[in-house]
């Protein structure tokens, strides 16, 4: 799992404090969401999204990338739990824009966006499998 360690700014105490609140509660968020806990609750999304940049601002860009993935393989794995009610697997699905325009925002500043390219590759793969086994 990822754990924030920001290394690029110093922080306060008081900062530093706020940052693992955060994290902690984005960590519940990305629970909340991949097992359902609360189909009825689409503004969890949102939560946890706006959460994640909030944390992202004080990370270094390779934690970010990290965060992100993070989020990413969350609504994936959910996506793909024929379990979890099928709205809210479609919730996933239509969230999947949000870590993957983050993860492109962070590759403009690299020459190399091959790693981008296969995450995307993947990610249509896993979408494909998803759909195949247990359409929504």
């Amino acid at each position: 799992m990822f754990n924030p360690q920001p290394s690029h700014v110093k922080l306060e105490s008081t900062q530093l404090d706020d940052l693992l609140h955060d994290f902690k509660l984005w960590e519940e968020l990305a629970l909340a969401i991949s097992q359902a806990t609360q189909p009825q609750r689409s503004d969890l999304f949102f939560a946890y999204f706006a959460l994640a940049e909030q944390i992202a601002s004080l990370l270094p860009a390779h934690q970010q990338w990290q965060l992100y993935r993070s989020q990413l393989s969350t609504l994936l794995s959910t996506i793909e739990d024929a379990s979890i009610p099928a709205h809210w697997r479609r919730m996933c699905f239509e969230s999947i824009h949000r870590p993957l325009l983050s993860l492109g925002a962070l590759n403009q500043a690299h020459s190399d966006r091959s790693e981008l390219r296969d995450l995307y590759l993947a990610v249509n793969q896993q979408l494909d499998t998803a759909f195949s086994s247990a359409p929504f």
